[in-house]
C-alpha cells in the first residue's frame, strides 16, 4: 500500500499524512472460523478524520478493472444518496479506495457464532432493515449509479450473480446432474418465470453490495447496521439480498440454518421498510439454489471440513428444503423438482443438514 498516495488524496482540503497501517488480516471468530482481509488496511492519520480504511488490489486479473471500481462508484453513489447505508468514500485512484472508518465494532456474524441468541435475533433484524431501507432509498436511481460507474452492464448485473451468469448456470446444472431428477416441464416454465424477473424488476430494481454476508457490516451503538464490501454491487432485484436472510448467506463464509420464527421475524422486519411478496421470495431463493446446485460435481467429489463444524453437502440440502417448501410455492414446478433434487441428494450423501444452525440458537 502506497502511504503517499493515501496521503495526497486526503490532503485535498486540508493536508494530512499517514502515521501508521495496519493490514486487516486474520481476523478469528472464535477460533472457529476466520476471514483473511490482506487487501484491507486500516491507516492511521495526523489529522482529520483520523483514521480511514484502505482498499487495494487483492493481487487477480479483476483487481484494477472490476473491484476496486465497482467499490469506488458505489460508495461515490451512496454518498451521494445519504441515508448512512455505507462507509462514506473519502478518495480512489486506480490502485487504492479509501473510505470511512466505521471501527472494530460488532458484526453480524460476530453475534450468529456467540452465545446470546437475543443479540443474534436483533442483529438479524438491524440487518434486514438495513438491507431494506437501502432498497428503498435507490429505486430508481440506478440511472444515477451507472453513470458514475461509467463501465457497467445493467443487463448482465440483472441476469447474474457473484458474477456468474444465471442461464448458464441453469444450462451447467443440468449437465451435472447425471442421473439425479432432471427438471421437467413445469420446472423449465417456472425457471423463465425467475429470468423474466430478475431482467425486467420494475419496481423491485434497486442497489444492492452484491455480498450481503453477516461479516460485512457494522452494528453501531445505537444498533443500527451499516453495509460493507461493495466491490461486488450493481442494481438488481431485490429478491436476491432479501433470499440471503431465507436461506440463509447462500455465498457467505459464515453460514448455517436459523430457527423458523426467527427467519420470520427478520424477513417481517425487512417489509416494514421495502414491500416483498411470496413471488420475490421464491425467485431469490430459486436464484440461489440453481447457482449453489453447480456445484454438484465438487460436492460428489469430497466433503470438505468446515471450521464450524458444517458441511457444505449439508448446505446445499439445507437450501433445497427451503425453495422446495412454502417459501417456494409461487414456483411449484421448480418446487416440486427442488424436493426431488433433494431426496435423491440425502439418499446418495446420507447427509441430513440442519447440523445444529448458528451456535448463537443452539
Amino acid at each position: 500500500m502506497d502511504h503517499d498516495a493515501v496521503g495526497e488524496l486526503l490532503s485535498l482540503a486540508t493536508p494530512v499524512r499517514v502515521t501508521a497501517a495496519e493490514p486487516l488480516t486474520g481476523r478469528d471468530v472464535g477460533g472457529r472460523w476466520s476471514e483473511d482481509h490482506a487487501h484491507l488496511w486500516r491507516v492511521r492519520l495526523d489529522g482529520p478524520p483520523g483514521t480511514a480504511v484502505v482498499k487495494t488490489h487483492r493481487g487477480d486479473d479483476l483487481s484494477a478493472s472490476t473491484y476496486l471500481r465497482n467499490e469506488a462508484a458505489a460508495l461515490a453513489f451512496l454518498s451521494r444518496v445519504g441515508g448512512g447505508h455505507g462507509p462514506n468514500l473519502l478518495g480512489a485512484t486506480a490502485d487504492l479506495v479509501v473510505m470511512e472508518d466505521l471501527g472494530a465494532g460488532t458484526s453480524l456474524d460476530l453475534l450468529l457464532l456467540g452465545d446470546d441468541p437475543d443479540a443474534a435475533a436483533d442483529g438479524l433484524r438491524a440487518f434486514a432493515l438495513a438491507l431494506g431501507r437501502m432498497h428503498a432509498d435507490t429505486v430508481g436511481r440506478d440511472g444515477e449509479y451507472y453513470a458514475i460507474r461509467g463501465d457497467g452492464d445493467p443487463s448482465f448485473d440483472r441476469t447474474s450473480l457473484a458474477r456468474h451468469r444465471l442461464p448458464e448456470s441453469w444450462r451447467k446444472l443440468n449437465v451435472h446432474l447425471g442421473d439425479l431428477p432432471r427438471p421437467g416441464a413445469d420446472a423449465e416454465a417456472d425457471w423463465s418465470r425467475v429470468m423474466a424477473a430478475l431482467a425486467d424488476p420494475g419496481e423491485r430494481l434497486a442497489f444492492s453490495n452484491g455480498d450481503a454476508c453477516p461479516q460485512n457490516c457494522r452494528i453501531g451503538a445505537d444498533g443500527r447496521v451499516r453495509l460493507l464490501d461493495f466491490d461486488g454491487a450493481a442494481f438488481r432485484h431485490t429478491a436476491l439480498d432479501l433470499a440471503s436472510l431465507l436461506l440463509p448467506f447462500p455465498a457467505c463464509a459464515c453460514w448455517s440454518t436459523l430457527p423458523a420464527d426467527v427467519t420470520a421475524d427478520v424477513v417481517a422486519a425487512y417489509r416494514e421498510v421495502f414491500d416483498a411478496d411470496e413471488f420475490d421470495m421464491a425467485v431469490g431463493c430459486a436464484a440461489w439454489v440453481v447457482l449453489r446446485a453447480v456445484r454438484l460435481p465438487r460436492l460428489d467429489a469430497a466433503v470438505v471440513p468446515h471450521p464450524m463444524g458444517f458441511r457444505r453437502r449439508g448446505q446445499l440440502l439445507d437450501q433445497l428444503a427451503v425453495a422446495a417448501g412454502p417459501v417456494g410455492a409461487p414456483l411449484p414446478g421448480l418446487a416440486a423438482w427442488f424436493g426431488e433434487l433433494e431426496g435423491a441428494l440425502r439418499q446418495r450423501w446420507g447427509v441430513w443438514g440442519g447440523e445444529g444452525g448458528y451456535p448463537a440458537f443452539r
